[in-house]
């Protein structure tokens, strides 16, 4: 991923925020909640419903990467961002509810808003920086946009 707006290549502890390079959380094990907004462009590589919270998750990579490239999670809860997951349906022209996943082609192009979480429950200290189960093998970090507050389709 490119630099993420506001955030830094090093990680810095605060009593509250961890600020780091959102493609690169190194040997982290655990860290406290990232409360800043970040800004990405990015290509949708694929939508689905996740099953056990209905958020949409997206898996996006950097603008060009292709479908292979490198990527992260981003999840639109249904209940905190109603106006981003209706722009992304909107968008995709596929019923998510009726498909296991979608991976549009060419992918979607978007800018997406949205809050950092690193997602402890995927990790693992046999592969600590990509973890278990967290998407598909191209997803390569536990960092997620989750909750989405904003979500804008790009030319």
């Amino acid at each position: 991923m490119n630099e993420v707006e506001g955030m830094q290549k090093t990680p810095r502890r605060r009593r509250d925020v961890l600020l780091l390079h959102i493609a690169d959380p190194g040997d982290l094990v655990w860290i406290t909640p990232v409360v800043q907004r970040t800004k990405v462009e990015a290509d949708v590589q694929l939508a689905r419903i996740e099953g056990n919270d209905c958020d949409v998750h997206l898996e996006i990579s950097e603008r060009g990467a292709g479908k292979n490239g490198d990527r992260m999670i981003v999840e639109i809860p249904a209940d905190v961002s109603p106006g981003a997951r209706k722009t992304l349906l909107d968008a995709v022209h596929v019923d998510l509810t009726e498909v296991p996943k979608y991976e549009p082609d060419p992918p979607l192009k978007i800018t997406v808003t949205g809050y950092g979480f690193w997602d402890g429950a995927h990790y693992s200290p046999a592969n600590p920086k990509q973890g278990h189960l967290h998407g598909s093998a191209n997803v390569k970090n536990l960092w997620e946009l989750h909750p989405v507050s904003k979500l804008v389709v790009t030319p």
